[in-house]
C-alpha cells in the first residue's frame, strides 16, 4: 500500500470518528441544556462542551455568548467551523475519493450517502422566549428533503422525492 493511500485512509477514518464524537458530545450537551436550571452558570453546559470539542474560542469569536441554536449550529452544520459534523464529513468524503479504488464498493456508497443526506439537512431557524426567570417557550421549524438513489446504476441517479418539515415548540419550566 502506498503512503499517500495509508494516509488518506487513516485521516477519512480519523474524521468520521470526529464527526461522530462530535455529534455524541453535541448530545449530552443538549440533554444536560434540557435541564431547568437558573442563575448563575445557567449556560455552562454550552461551555463545557465547547470546550471539550475545542471549538470555544471560534465559537465565541462568532457568536459571542453561548445560545443553544447557535451552539447547534455551529456545531452540526458550520462550514467555517473544522470540528463541525459538516466539516467532518465533508473531509472525510474528499479523502475517500481520492482513494475509491483501495476502499471496498460498500464503504464508499455509505460515505457517500451519508455526506449527500447530510448535506441537505438545513438548519432552519428558531427562537427562545423567557416568559420569567422559570419558564421558557423554544421554537425551531425547516424543511429537509430527501432523495431516493439507486446505487446500482452504473450512472448514479437521483430525483427529489419529496421532504418533511419539521418542528418542534418546547415548554421549559423550574419548580
Amino acid at each position: 500500500m502506498l503512503g499517500r493511500t495509508a494516509n488518506d485512509l487513516f485521516w477519512m477514518s480519523r474524521y468520521i470518528e470526529r464527526a461522530e464524537n462530535i455529534a455524541r458530545l453535541l448530545e449530552v450537551g443538549y440533554r444536560i441544556a434540557l435541564l431547568p436550571r437558573e442563575g448563575h452558570g445557567q449556560n455552562e453546559e454550552w461551555r463545557s462542551t465547547l470546550r471539550s470539542a475545542g471549538c470555544d474560542k471560534g465559537y465565541l469569536s462568532k457568536y459571542g455568548t453561548y445560545d443553544t441554536l447557535n451552539v447547534v449550529n455551529f456545531m452540526l452544520f458550520d462550514g467555517d467551523n473544522p470540528s463541525s459534523v459538516y466539516s467532518c464529513l465533508a473531509t472525510a468524503r474528499r479523502n475517500a475519493r481520492a482513494q475509491r479504488t483501495a476502499m471496498t464498493r460498500e464503504m464508499w456508497e455509505s460515505l457517500n450517502s451519508a455526506w449527500l443526506s447530510y448535506e441537505e439537512v438545513r438548519a432552519g431557524v428558531g427562537a427562545e422566549w423567557k416568559i420569567n426567570s422559570s419558564l421558557s417557550l423554544t421554537m425551531a421549524g425547516g424543511y429537509i428533503p430527501w432523495r431516493q438513489f439507486d446505487f446500482h446504476r452504473t450512472d448514479v441517479r437521483y430525483h427529489y422525492e419529496s421532504g418533511a418539515p419539521f418542528g418542534a415548540l418546547m415548554l421549559h419550566g423550574a419548580f
